[in-house]
């Protein structure tokens, strides 16, 4: 089970629309994107140098959201959980 703590600190790239990109961890980018210029478009689990092997998730331009980085981290924790038949 992964603490808060750890939620917290797992590395992120959060790609903007107009495709900059904040490499950090959730808590940090969670921060950055508080800001109105910041519109994130697709987040990735991982960090600049290996962003293009990691799995990226496409948000519907989710922006000054506070709890964006709890959406992140649930994500890549549903994603890397062996799904149960």
């Amino acid at each position: 089970m992964t603490t808060q703590s750890e939620k917290r600190n797992q590395r992120i790239v959060a790609i903007t629309r107009d495709q900059q990109m904040l490499d950090g961890t959730a808590a940090q980018i969670a921060e950055i994107i508080k800001h109105p210029s910041h519109v994130i478009h697709r987040v990735c689990q991982g960090n600049r140098q290996t962003v293009g092997g990691w799995t990226c998730r496409y948000l519907n331009d989710i922006e000054n959201d506070s709890d964006v980085y709890n959406y992140m981290v649930e994500y890549f924790d549903s994603a890397s959980k062996p799904v149960h038949t």
